[in-house]
């Protein structure tokens, strides 16, 4: 049995929950919260959560919010209701999903050093694959294998908001080289 499918069966009964209507993303994220609210600072398994409960009520794929949009309502949620990261919280996450670390295209984000730091991977993803950059989901899967491949463990992995955020700060300062040529 695959970590989707342990996950999937700890959190059935929250997973299988049906909205009386289709659901806003919102709505899905305080559901989550309220019952378990120890997972706003898993991000993994948060984000895993709801787009299984999304895609349960009738949401498609393509209509499920960036990760870095639940990530922030989960933050919103946090410091509307002041509630800190309890001492606990994990600074790190674990792999949630399968991932094919010996995939012959990742080669190419092979790196000399083991462990790059997570701005290092992000650069390497700009400049070999660029869409990545614009699809969070695609890009945390693929960061994920990156990573692994070279030297992360499977337990220690960057949180999704921290990978994310990292992009925007890649972008930018790419968008700020791009002006100043």
């Amino acid at each position: 049995m695959g970590i989707q499918e342990k996950i999937s069966q700890k959190y059935k009964e929250l997973i299988s929950h049906k909205f009386d209507n289709k659901p806003k993303y919102q709505a899905i994220i305080e559901y989550i919260i309220i019952n378990e609210p120890n997972l706003m600072d898993d991000d993994r398994i948060f984000c895993f959560l709801f787009d299984k409960i999304a895609v349960n009520n009738g949401l498609n794929e393509c209509e499920l919010p960036s990760y870095w949009t639940i990530g922030r309502a989960i933050y919103n949620y946090k410091r509307k209701h002041n509630i800190k990261a309890s001492s606990s919280a994990p600074k790190t996450t674990r792999l949630i999903i399968d991932i094919d670390k010996y995939n012959t295209l990742l080669q190419v984000y092979k790196f000399d050093n083991k462990k790059p730091s997570i701005k290092k991977i992000i650069e390497k993803i700009g400049i070999f694959d660029n869409y990545l950059l614009h699809n969070d989901r695609k890009l945390v899967e693929y960061f994920d294998a990156i990573a692994l491949l070279n030297g992360y463990n499977e337990n220690k992995l960057p949180k999704y908001w921290t990978i994310i955020r990292e992009v925007f700060e890649y972008k930018r300062k790419i968008k700020a080289e791009n002006i100043v040529r």
